[in-house]
């Protein structure tokens, strides 16, 4: 069983990155989120399924590390 204490940290990394994009719905701050994974990890985005290959782990440690949009 995975550990659920990943859940609020997960979770709470989000929110802070939804707090500096506050204008954007959810909706596009998931696929904006995607979007500049793939980009950040040199991962064609037209894979849109790769979330499901994703670990939370690894996951949560990007969103650690996350600078914002359009940074490369």
């Amino acid at each position: 069983m995975r550990d659920v204490k990943r859940i609020p940290r997960i979770l709470g990394l989000i929110v802070v990155i939804w707090r500096n994009n506050a204008d954007m719905r959810f909706g596009q701050l998931y696929e904006n989120l995607l979007r500049q994974y793939c980009i950040d990890k040199k991962i064609p985005y037209g894979a849109h399924f790769i979330m499901w290959g994703i670990e939370d782990d690894e996951f949560e440690n990007y969103l650690k590390e996350f600078t914002g949009f359009g940074c490369q």
